[in-house]
């Protein structure tokens, strides 16, 4: 008979105690034990994982892993693609816009990628993932590049209007692009550890360095910059000369944290395919399960029932023959009783002294 596969792992099993969507077709799995069907789409709930605690981005709800991977790609493409334009927005208003639309879309980018992770039971805390302060504090850096981009509206118009303060502004400017390349550390920290929990060490030790790269370049430009504008001239231009090497060093280390940042987005791809096997290959093993439970009920409701030795009838009583050359019946265990109806018969008195035996008479 049928049975409802939900039924059986009750007692096995917990019911699931926060919001868990179905892997098919999104529906909250709350209340339900692991290995029952989903109400919605019928796909089976995968079994609960061993004791042992892994600690894998693969891991992580297949829906996280949908809109991180988004976002880290579209936070890959459009960094460079706005470092491009902002270095094209002196020319004008034009690219000026095109600058700060990209730096509006790096920053809501930014501000997705640094989302709360999704969770598993098999999720271990990290002090920077798990931190809201630590999030809050990435974005708020991230409003520098917006920033950074509109100042070049004030530039252009200080150049055009031959403004007294021109000088002023282009420093203002300067600094504020210091500023936004400074902000780009600590996201490439969280980059970094989000490539440690893919178990992807190379991005990460990438990662962090580049980030050291950017940090000491970005310091030393300010220093520079400050100090070209108060030094003599033969010394202030030989600063200078120091400044274009620490800035190709800086574009060479946001170049591979660029890079680094589209690998993490391969990588994040890469585990949304990997946790879509894993969750298929854990709801066909609790499908498999069931089934068996389910026909493992249906064996012991249709077995018939044991036959009880007392409730039978009972053989005839059958003689065996006095001849005790005859073999009894085979396979039939037989009893022996006295009949009722064979002849009796007395014995011959014994002779008496001086009477003759009857064999001798005879």
């Amino acid at each position: 008979m049928p049975v409802d596969p939900s039924t059986l792992y009750k007692a096995e099993t917990s019911a699931i105690a926060q919001d868990k969507p179905c892997h098919n077709c999104g529906y909250n799995l709350v209340g339900l034990p692991p290995g029952s069907p989903c109400p919605e789409c019928g796909t089976h709930i995968p079994l609960k994982k061993s004791g042992v605690r892994g600690d894998n981005l693969s891991d992580a709800p297949i829906s996280f892993l949908r809109r991180f991977a988004g976002a880290v790609l579209i936070n890959g493409i459009a960094l460079p693609v706005m470092l491009i334009a902002l270095g094209l927005a002196d020319k004008g208003h034009g690219y000026t816009f095109v600058a700060l639309a990209l730096a509006f879309g790096f920053t809501a980018s930014t501000w997705f990628v640094t989302m709360q992770r999704g969770k598993t039971e098999r999720t271990v805390k990290d002090n920077v993932l798990d931190n809201p302060k630590w999030r809050t504090a990435i974005r708020a850096a991230a409003v520098a590049w917006p920033a950074y981009a509109a100042s070049h509206f004030i530039f252009n118009a200080a150049v055009n209007a031959t403004w007294s303060t021109l000088r002023a502004i282009e420093i203002g400017t300067d600094l504020l692009g210091v500023v936004a390349s400074v902000s780009l550390v600590p996201l490439f920290a969280h980059h970094s550890i989000y490539a440690g929990w893919a178990g992807d060490t190379g991005l990460q030790a990438r990662f962090r360095g580049s980030s050291w790269f950017l940090v000491a370049c970005s310091a030393f430009l300010v220093v520079t910059s400050l100090l070209v504008m108060v030094l003599p001239r033969g010394i202030g231009a030989f600063v200078g000369v120091i400044g274009i090497f620490v800035y190709i060093t800086y574009v060479g280390a946001a170049i591979v944290a660029i890079i680094g940042v589209l690998q993490l987005a391969s990588v994040s791809f890469s585990a949304i395919s990997s946790n879509k096997a894993a969750t298929d290959r854990d709801a066909r093993i609790a499908a498999r399960r069931a089934q068996e439970m389910a026909d493992t009920v249906d064996r012991q409701f249709s077995a018939p029932e044991p036959v009880n030795p007392y409730d039978g009838e009972m053989l005839e009583t059958q003689h065996v023959p006095s001849d005790d050359t005859a073999k009894p019946v085979q396979g039939q265990l037989q009893r022996i009783e006295a009949h009722d109806e064979l002849d009796a018969y007395d014995l011959a008195p014994a002779p008496t002294d001086g009477e003759p035996n009857d064999d001798k008479r005879a």
